[in-house]
């Protein structure tokens, strides 16, 4: 194979610029980097749970009229203490709390 003189004065990175394979652009984004479009697609049960969650949200934490009325209720000496009532819930958180460990 015979080179030509031409050739030969072209300097290597010219010349590969010129024959070599297509150089990607530079501002360019490499397509690894370039971000593809996620889409989310919930279960009725995740958007039930997002649902009440929001209400829950909405709650005020303290039940002012619940409050409200036990006050009454000591003040005017009426409010009963229900204690098999207590203790069923005792040992019921217990035995859950004991479940779930």
């Amino acid at each position: 194979m015979k080179v030509d003189d031409k050739l030969s004065a072209i300097p290597p990175r010219q010349l590969t610029e010129r024959v070599g394979s297509p150089q990607p652009k530079k501002d360019a984004t490499p397509p690894h980097l370039v971000a593809a479009e996620d889409t989310v697609d919930l279960s009725t049960r995740s958007r039930e749970v997002q649902d009440a969650r929001r209400v829950l949200a909405e709650l005020p934490e303290i039940r002012e009229d619940k409050v409200a009325a036990i006050r009454a209720q000591i003040e005017a000496g009426t409010y009963v203490v229900d204690s098999e009532k207590i203790a069923e819930k005792m040992i019921a958180e217990g035995l859950l709390n004991s479940r779930l460990k």
